[in-house]
Order: C-alpha cells, then structure tokens, then sequence
C-alpha cells in the first residue's frame, strides 16, 4: 500500500469515528430517569437562556389566541439537560405542551417547539409538532406522530392539527382527561410511558438496579446515527416532504403570520461523510488495495438454491427439504380455533432470521407451490432482540384456506378474514399478485405485473387498510409512490 492510499484510510478512519466512538459513548453513558420527575417553575431557581424564554411565552401567547389556557408551568433537571414544558389545553381538554430543552453544559443555548396531542380510547395518540430536532426514537405502533417544524406559528400549527383530526381520527372517542389534579405527575408518566415502549422497539432497555432506561447497542447506533450526516439530511429531506403533502392534502398551504423562532442547536457539519465518500472513492480506483475487510462491501441478502434442490412430492418430505433450507427444525403450526383456543394444524413452521426469511420466501416459495404446498411468512419480529422470524408450510395451494386458517384479520376495523379474502380476491382480478406473508393481523405479497394505477391502488389500500398511511407513508400520495417503486403489497390492522 503506498503512502497516499495509506493517507486515504486514514482520512476514512478519523472521518468515520463519529459514527462508531459516538454509538459507544451513547452506549455507555446515556441513562434516562424511568422516575421523572418535575418541579413548579422558578425563573429565579431555573436559569435559562433570554431568547429560550421569550420564545416560550410568544408560543404560550399565541396558543391562548388560538383557544389554549395555561395549566401548569413545570421544569426537570439532570446531569444533561434542563427541560422547561408549559402544560395547556382547551375547553375540549386538547393538550399542548410549550416545550424548551437546552443542555446542561451550554443554557444559553437551546430549542424550543410545540407539541400538540390528542389522545384516543384504545391508546391511540397523534402528537402534531414543530421540533427544530429530529426525532431519535423508533416508532411506536399506535402512536402516530407529525412532524411540521417548518410551521412556526403555533396558530397556523392548531389549524393542521385539527384538520388532521378530523380527517383521520373523526369517529374516535377521546380518553378522558386525566391531568387537571397533578400535571406534573402527569407529563411524568407520559416521559415515563414513551421510555418504556422504546423497549419493545429495541432501542433501551430498563435497568432495574439503577432505576434508569439504558440504550441498547442497537439503539445507540441508529439514535447517534439519525443525526449524524448524511442521515440527518436524509431525514430532514423526507419529513419536509411530508409535511408539504400533508398541507396540500388538508388545504392548509401558506406561510405563517406569527413565527416563532425555534433557536435550534446547530446541526453537525458534513465533512464526515463527504470524506468519507472521496476518500472511498479514491480506494476504489486501486482495488489492489483493499485487502480482506478493509472496506469490503455488505454482501446482499440473497439466498441461492442449492443446485441440485427439489421439492418433493409428499409433505413429509417438503418438510425435510424446508428444514434443510432453514437450518432449524419444524414444529406444528399453532392457530386459533373458533373458540379462540390454540391448537396445531396441518402445517409446520420453522425460526428464520428476517432478512434470510425474506429472501427465502423469495427463492423458494415456487418451488413449493409448483408441489401444491404453500411457502409463507407468519410472524415478523423485525430482528428486535434478535428474535427470529417464522415460516409456515401448508400442504395446500390455496391461499384464501390458508388465511382463514391463520385468521387473518382487522378487527378494530371491523374486518374479518372473510371480508379480506373477498377484497383480495377483487384485487387480484384487476392487479395480480403472490402473498409471500400471512399474520394474524398482516399481510405481504409483490405484484406480478406492471401498476396499472398507483394513485387508485393507492386510493383502494388507504380505504381498506387506513393503518398503512397514518402509521407508515403519511399520505396517500407516499403511498403511491412507495407503490410504484417497490410493486411490494403489504397490510396490516394495528
């Protein structure tokens, strides 16, 4: 390796070491109270920043126009951070909260932005909000969250949130109000709440003996990760994007009369990635120089086929040639009766890590069918904890027996697996495709011919399936284009 390539990995090694030492710091260092805890507000006891504070009662002022009444003013500190939140709400006990966060070691910087929430018998929520910060959390089912940080005047902010509203949440009830008596205590247990689903995402973890919520090392990396450069702009880009459809969507277009500033702490620069990619580029025009690892490229999740693999004939044996596929054992695929008692069926099922199950599905899925057995996905996990996914073969062909079996269904739509065996069955007559996935509550396939018509297929998705906008595209016209990019089905009733 001469002198200038051995440069050149150096460049890569200091400009990626954000993306590896930063995950490990997080890793080691971050701890979140699961008690939170906060405390009336005292401008004299609880220092912040001038411009933090006015821009915190601009906010406050602005929602008082818009119908909003102050509740309580309340602030928590850490070792990190110091967090100042105006609880308000409405004579229909809508929530806002007034929020500004600024770190410990530099307060007179900060951020300041509005959350809007409803809550929703059942557990669902939607939170409409204008943080200057992305968000580094996962996703929670159930709890949709818009982000608008380009809206900068509370005001224009409630009108989106309320048509939002009524556009996707009109028939539910509200859950009753439940903070009036103690406000802290209860934005307390809305922080403690929000750490506690991040463990089912995978992201932390709860310490019991120290009281606090950990990252996991997963956690860590994609939390560092979303703001680091050039995932932060990647973000940044999609979130816009949103936003600016959601607008168009709700007839809300327009600039902001009242702007707040956010005073947002600045992003860090792009040089990491930038070099990082010139330097990568510099390699590769002398691959003699890229020894085993060194920058090796991530094979792609692909599974080949034994030349010589055949399906046989009698299940029996298909099972032998799954189980040789999968690398596990089959055990009985278990279902629900019609009593709503487990018991096996006629198909096994066997654990297969989510990519490779995928990929498998893929590979072989027409091997098996060409044997009248039907190859499937039944249960993803999303590699959370590492937890496998799970593969069913059914000795039968045919699809709709497979998903009344399984019990497919969306039953806070009122929809049972009848109903979703009859609009598939419409579908495939106007755009054919294969399911490669059937849950319980799920559904997965591709399309086997060119779209006909995104935008309407989009269209008929939304109305049977509402769940895969507000909790996954955003609007309808993502969904299209998500579409017509990937031909890739899928459904699922949350």
């Amino acid at each position: 390796m001469s002198g200038a390539e051995l440069l050149l990995v150096v460049v890569i090694g200091i400009a990626a070491a954000p993306y590896v030492i930063g995950p490990m710091l997080i890793h080691q260092r971050q701890r979140r109270d699961a008690r939170p805890t906060l405390e009336p507000f005292d401008a004299a006891k609880h220092p912040l920043s001038a411009g933090l504070a006015d821009a915190m009662q601009r906010n406050v002022a602005l929602l008082g126009q818009a119908g909003y009444r102050q509740v309580a003013d309340l602030f928590r500190a850490d070792a990190t951070a110091r967090l100042r939140a105006v609880l308000m709400d409405t004579a229909t006990e809508d929530i806002a909260v007034v929020i500004g966060a600024a770190a410990a070691a530099r307060p007179e910087r900060g951020s300041c932005a509005v959350e809007l929430v409803a809550r929703f018998v059942g557990g669902r929520t939607l939170t409409v909000h204008n943080s200057p910060l992305p968000g580094v959390f996962g996703p929670v089912p159930g709890k949709e969250k818009v982000r608008l940080r380009d809206v900068r005047d509370p005001t224009r902010l409630v009108r989106i949130y309320q048509a939002l509203v009524a556009q996707r949440y009109g028939a539910l009830r509200r859950e009753p109000a439940d903070y009036q008596a103690d406000p802290g205590a209860f934005l307390a247990a809305a922080m403690t709440r929000e750490l506690r689903q991040q463990v089912d995402t995978g992201y932390l973890w709860l310490d019991d003996r120290a009281g606090v919520y950990r990252p996991t090392w997963k956690g860590a990396f994609l939390m560092t990760w979303k703001l680091l450069q050039p995932f932060r702009d990647i973000g940044e880009w999609r979130s816009d994007r949103r936003a600016r459809a959601l607008a168009r969507e709700l007839h809300l277009e327009g600039g902001d009369a009242s702007p707040v500033a956010a005073s947002p702490r600045p992003a860090m620069g792009h040089w990491n990635w930038i070099a990082i990619v010139a330097a990568s580029v510099l390699l590769a025009l002398h691959p003699d120089t890229l020894t085993s690892g060194l920058l090796g490229r991530g094979r792609p999740t692909r599974v080949r086929l034994p030349d010589d693999f055949t399906v046989p004939a009698d299940f029996r044996g298909a099972v032998a040639a799954l189980e040789r596929l999968a690398g596990a054992a089959a055990t009985p695929l278990v279902v629900q009766d019609s009593l709503g008692r487990s018991a096996p069926s006629d198909g096994v099922v066997v654990p297969v890590p989510g990519p490779r199950a995928e990929a498998l599905v893929t590979a072989a899925q027409r091997l098996f069918l060409a044997r009248g057995f039907y190859l499937f996905r039944v249960s993803q996990n999303f590699g959370i904890r590492d937890v496998p996914d799970t593969l069913a073969l059914y000795p039968s062909a045919e699809r709709n027996t497979i998903l009344r079996l399984v019990g497919t269904n969306g039953a806070n739509y009122d929809i049972g697996p009848d109903s979703i065996v009859a609009w598939l069955e419409t579908l495939e007559h106007d755009q054919p495709f294969i399911l490669t996935g059937i849950g319980f509550d799920w559904l997965e396939g591709r399309f086997t011919t060119p779209l006909a018509d995104p935008e309407g297929l989009a269209r008929r998705f939304n109305a049977f399936c509402p769940d895969i906008v507000t909790q996954g595209t955003g609007t309808v016209e993502s969904l299209a284009q998500e579409l017509r990019r990937s031909a890739h089905l899928y459904c699922w009733w949350d």
